[in-house]
């Protein structure tokens, strides 16, 4: 699909996090890549939990002052971050002082580097047990981040940046926030990582209870995929929920062959493989070998899934029938050649396409398109198809296999 300018947000979500809260780990790494796909925009505000605690009469964290609620803690993170594919090193020393890093937060707020910078804090400590309350390291991360970090470092460790962070804890406290991560969309106040899809849904106006939230299970190499997707800017990936859809739909097909259009970075695909029995095997079409480069390079040793990249209707010609399972994430199979990919399609079989609910990158005209090809697919005799209202909007179709009882 061809890119253009982003659509407005959604709605807007307030993140609140400190640097030596262990939940926010999971939910600063994952957040973003939700809100993109929720087209959610994002406030960053970095507080201190510290002055919060003294006014309960603490001096350490609950989970130090509560032993076994801490054991609890470290194996609920490390089950947390195991699914999601995060890398935990418990720190040699917990709590560790944020500060130094805070006060870059709350000064630099704004800065679109900002986020990269959090997210680089939060894997100094978890991943990589360094010492963020030494300046270095918060310097160390500023470099990574792409951050000319002298300069920064100091007006962050000056007046200003002392001053603001102590307004934006205070601030903290007057909306009520007495834990990390928190989340306030309006009035709303949501606390915890589990409570991230409930934020993302009533920033988009949907109902925030009951919820069932985004799949616990992901494929192993997802969240390195969901990473170096961002890396790369590439803004057409799939998201989680329709990732394991696909993944059941693949399970459904044992020993089957399965046919995605639109490679991208690979996130679907992992999906599909995910899913997918020892025998089946997958070929998966795109145009863009640099793009592709990161699915080879998380995916490639699986010899189950043969990557072709060139032109998209060339390739469609030359291949062999049937598919048990279609994906087109692409305009070709979608908006083009739609034909030519249902005839690939085995009886039976299941033809899937997403992004049919209006996306940040959709070009102008591009909800005609859409219309068009619904009213197409709902016409077709040889198809019987459900919409769902879900994720980035999806159909699935199945492949009649004789006459058609009306």
């Amino acid at each position: 699909m061809p890119h253009a300018s982003p659509q407005p947000p959604r709605g807007e979500i307030e993140v609140w996090f400190e640097f030596a809260s262990t939940y926010s780990y999971p939910a600063v790494m994952r957040i973003r890549a939700a809100a993109a796909q929720a087209r959610v925009a994002l406030r960053w505000k970095a507080f201190l939990l510290g002055p919060i605690f003294k006014e309960l009469g603490w001096n350490d964290s609950p989970f130090n002052l509560q032993p076994a609620k801490g054991v609890y803690m470290w194996r609920d993170l490390a089950r947390i971050c195991d699914q999601l594919g995060l890398v935990l090193q418990r720190p040699s020393q917990f709590p560790r002082s944020g500060l130094a890093a805070a006060r870059v937060a709350a000064l630099f707020q704004d800065e679109e580097w900002l986020p990269a910078f959090v997210e680089r804090v939060y894997r100094a400590n978890f991943a990589e047990d360094r010492d963020i309350a030494d300046a270095a390291v918060v310097r160390a991360c500023l470099i990574d981040a792409g951050v000319d970090a002298d300069p920064v470092l100091a007006a962050a460790l000056g007046d200003a940046g002392k001053a603001r962070l102590r307004q934006q804890t205070e601030e903290a406290i007057a909306k009520g926030i007495f834990g990390a991560p928190s989340f306030i969309v309006g009035e709303e106040l949501f606390w915890g990582n589990d409570r991230l899809e409930s934020a993302l849904a009533c920033a988009r106006g949907w109902p925030t209870s009951p919820t069932l939230g985004a799949p616990e299970r992901v494929p192993t190499a997802s969240s390195a995929l969901e990473s170096d997707t961002r890396a790369v800017g590439f803004d057409m990936a799939s998201d989680r929920e329709t990732g394991a859809l696909l993944r059941a739909l693949a399970a459904s097909k044992p020993g089957g062959r399965m046919l995605e259009i639109g490679t991208g970075t690979g996130l679907a695909t992992a999906w599909i493989a995910a899913g997918m029995s020892a025998e089946a095997r997958l070929t998966t079409i795109d145009s863009d070998d640099a793009v592709v480069a990161v699915a080879r390079r998380h995916l490639g040793h699986d010899a189950r899934i043969d990557f072709r990249v060139g032109d998209a209707s060339a390739i469609l010609g030359e291949l062999d029938a049937p598919f048990d399972l279609v994906f087109a994430d692409a305009w070709p199979g979608k908006f083009a050649q739609l034909d030519r990919v249902i005839e690939l399609l085995a009886p039976g079989g299941l033809y899937v396409i997403d992004d049919l609910l209006p996306q940040p990158n959709w070009p102008d005209g591009h909800g005609a398109n859409v219309q068009r090809l619904l009213a197409e697919l709902e016409s077709r005799p040889d198809l019987h198809i459900v919409r769902l209202d879900w994720s980035s909007g999806i159909v699935v179709a199945t492949k009649l296999t004789g006459r058609i009882n009306e």
